[in-house]
This record gives structure tokens, C-alpha cells and sequence, in this order.
């Protein structure tokens, strides 16, 4: 009920009514195991339904704001990403679960490589280049209600958790 009280989104809506009634369904089969696996779920749910933060492109001296890697199936492809942290309106550095789009494990980690066009890992390289800083940090926003990011780069939504 919290959940769906906390979705703005009819995507988020149908998704927490899927998650319900799969526990239900798991609890009248007796299965505890799926039961329980549910109603994480339906917590996680309603967790990421709370947050609201600005995604950031990393931005520290030292610290890289982008990376380039070949796919798993090409040694002549490349695929670009910017390292970003998601960061809530009083300041705080989120810690978030993302999927690996090379090795499909979810890790919780407060900085991760977006995926993006390679003309948008261009201009921010440039940035950075400039004077040592990207300016145009913002590459989205996630907002209260939402389980998704509105971002403001091309982008896949792919990402990677080490690099």
C-alpha cells in the first residue's frame, strides 16, 4: 500500500501490482522462498519510489569522469561510458544497486559508468580537458515518485560497475 501510494507513474504502479500478487500467488503455494523474494522486491520498490537525486558525471581532480572499453564480441567497437554518482537535493552520494551491463551482477556502489554516445563522451572529455573540471556535470534526474531517471544525455542506460 505504501508503495503504491508513493508511485506518481502508472509503470511503477503495474510493476508494484505484479510484485503483489506474485507473493500472494507464492504464499497461497505454499513457497516462502518466492514469497520472500517478493516482498524484497516490493520493498526495494517502494525504497527507490522515495529517492530523488541528480545524476552527476564524477568530477574530482584525480579521479576520471570517463572511460572507453571493447564489448565482450568486439575488439574493434567501442563502447563509451561516464562515471557518474547519484546525489540527493541536501548533498548526499547515494549508494545504489546497478546491473552490469558486461557481467549481469547487481552491486551496490555509490559510482558507476553510464553508457553513452561517443559524441557526449566527447564533449565532456573536452570539458574536462579544458581546466581540469566538467562544468555540465548533470546527466539526469530521478524524481520522488518515479522509478526511473529522466536523463539529459543519449544514453542506453547501460552501465558498468568496475573499470
Amino acid at each position: 500500500a505504501e508503495a503504491l501510494q508513493a508511485a506518481l507513474d502508472p509503470g511503477a504502479k503495474a510493476k508494484i501490482e505484479a510484485l503483489y500478487n506474485s507473493a500472494l500467488a507464492a504464499i497461497k503455494a505454499g513457497d516462502i522462498e518466492i514469497a520472500g523474494t517478493s516482498r524484497q522486491a516490493l520493498q526495494l520498490t517502494r525504497d527507490m519510489l522515495g529517492q530523488e537525486y541528480t545524476l552527476q558525471i564524477v568530477s574530482r581532480p584525480g579521479t576520471q569522469s570517463g572511460v572507453w572499453r571493447y564489448p565482450v564480441d568486439s575488439r574493434t567497437a567501442r563502447n563509451y561510458y561516464l562515471i557518474v554518482e547519484a546525489i540527493t537535493p541536501s548533498g548526499q552520494r547515494l549508494k545504489l544497486p546497478i546491473t552490469s551491463e558486461e557481467d549481469g551482477k547487481v552491486r551496490a556502489v555509490s559510482e558507476w559508468g553510464l553508457r553513452v554516445d561517443p559524441q557526449v563522451y566527447g564533449r565532456v572529455k573536452q570539458d574536462k580537458l579544458d581546466d581540469g573540471i566538467v562544468n555540465n556535470k548533470t546527466v539526469g534526474r530521478k524524481k520522488r515518485g518515479y522509478l526511473t531517471t529522466d536523463y539529459t544525455v543519449t544514453t542506453t542506460g547501460g552501465a558498468i560497475t568496475e573499470w
